[in-house]
């Protein structure tokens, strides 16, 4: 990764019940980013749709107080995650001009 600017990044993580094992916690909260500032929230609905719906919301919602915002990410509760997963996605986004970007 050459010439990174350090970007703003809200990244959400739908859970069912509130609970996350310890690999999951490590893809969100020490290895998601060694590049960007990351705003980190855990939706702890039920309902997973609405639980990511209502994540993707809140970070529309911050736009007004932190316009400088860029990106959204969501981790789901069942997916491990590469290192600096973050990092290398928005490099992707960045390098091709994209808007969005989808890894399963």
């Amino acid at each position: 990764m050459t010439n990174i600017i350090t970007q703003k990044v809200f990244l959400g993580m739908p859970t069912h019940d509130g609970r996350i094992n310890t690999g999951r916690a490590q893809s969100l909260y020490s290895t998601a980013s060694q590049v960007h500032d990351l705003y980190i929230k855990v939706g702890t609905i039920s309902l997973l749709n609405y639980n990511m719906n209502q994540l993707w919301a809140e970070a529309l919602n911050m736009r007004e107080e932190h316009p400088d915002m860029k990106w959204f990410a969501m981790l789901h509760s069942d997916v491990y995650s590469e290192t600096y997963w973050i990092d290398k996605l928005i490099e992707i986004a960045e390098k091709y001009q994209i808007d969005m970007l989808s890894a399963a």
